[in-house]
C-alpha cells in the first residue's frame, strides 16, 4: 500500500481556505478554555489552525507529512499520531481536527490513547458528523481499488465520539458547516456497483493501492441514468444536521 500523506501535504499547501474552513478555525479558537498556555495540534496539516493560535499560546504542530511540517510558521515535528514524541501530560490542550476519520481501527485506538496520554487538561476534536462514506467512494482507473476520495475510513455520531474518549468529561459541543444534500445509500450502491459510476478524484486524491492520481470518468449508462433521476428526488429531502462536530473534553470534573 502507498502512503499518500506526502502527496496530500504538497497539494494542501496551495489549497484555498473555504468559508467552512474559516468558520471551523474561528469556532476552534473560541473553544480554547481560559487558562490554557500550551497547545499541540496533532495532524496540523498546513498549519492553518495552529498558526492562528501561535500569538496567544506556546504551540507545536505534528504531522505525518514532512512537506506540511517544513512550511509551518510555528514549531513543527514530523511524527505519527499513534506514537507522539512527547512525555505524558506535556500540553494543556491537544487539538486533533479532521484527522480521526482517516484512521483504521488500530491507528484510531492508538491515536486516541496518545491524545489522552500527552494531554494535561483538555482535548479538542473536530470530525465530519454522521458522514455517508459511500457518497465519496471512487474506483482507481488503474488498479480498480475502491476507496474514499478524501481517505476517510470511519463515520462519527456524537455518541461514538463520546464513547471513544470516555471517561473524559464533555465540556462543549458545536456543530457547524452546511451539509450536502441527502443521498440514498442504496441508490449510491446501485450507481457504483452496477453502473460503475464513482465520485471523481479530488485534487488531493491518490490511490492508496497504486499511487495513481488520474481519474477516468465512466460513461453514463442506463443504470446511472436511472440512479441520477432517483438522486434528483432524494436530494430534495430536508437536511437539518450540520456537516461537522467539534467537541471539547477534559480530564477534570
Amino acid at each position: 500500500m502507498i502512503n499518500p500523506y506526502e502527496f496530500l501535504g504538497e497539494q494542501r499547501k496551495s489549497a484555498t481556505i473555504s468559508q467552512d474552513e474559516l468558520e471551523r478555525i474561528e469556532i476552534t479558537k473560541g473553544l480554547v478554555p481560559v487558562g490554557v498556555k500550551s497547545v499541540l495540534d496533532v495532524g496540523c496539516g498546513d498549519g492553518r489552525i495552529i498558526e492562528s493560535l501561535a500569538s496567544s499560546y506556546r504551540t507545536i504542530g505534528v504531522d505525518y507529512a514532512f512537506s506540511s511540517i517544513v512550511h509551518l510558521k510555528t514549531s513543527g515535528v514530523q511524527g505519527s499520531s499513534a506514537a507522539l514524541p512527547f512525555q505524558d501530560k506535556s500540553f494543556d490542550l491537544i487539538l486533533c481536527c479532521e484527522v480521526l476519520e482517516h484512521l483504521d481501527e488500530r491507528l484510531f485506538l492508538e491515536t486516541v490513547n496518545e491524545l489522552r496520554r500527552v494531554s494535561r487538561r483538555y482535548i479538542l476534536i473536530s470530525v465530519p458528523y454522521k458522514e455517508n462514506l459511500r457518497r465519496l467512494l471512487t474506483k482507481c482507473s488503474t488498479c480498480e481499488h475502491v476507496f474514499h476520495v478524501w481517505g476517510h475510513c470511519r463515520s462519527f455520531s456524537e455518541s461514538k465520539l463520546d464513547a471513544a474518549f470516555a471517561p473524559l468529561q464533555k465540556m462543549s459541543t458545536r456543530f457547524f458547516g452546511k451539509r450536502p444534500p441527502y443521498f440514498s445509500p442504496m441508490i449510491l450502491w446501485l450507481n457504483q456497483v452496477l453502473g460503475n459510476r464513482w465520485t471523481e478524484f479530488a485534487p488531493t486524491t491518490m490511490c492508496p493501492q497504486c499511487g495513481n492520481t488520474q481519474f477516468k470518468r465512466t460513461k453514463r449508462n442506463p443504470v446511472t441514468i436511472v440512479c441520477g433521476a432517483a438522486h434528483l428526488l432524494t436530494n430534495r429531502l430536508p437536511v437539518t444536521e450540520k456537516n461537522w462536530i467539534l467537541k471539547l473534553y477534559t480530564h477534570h470534573g
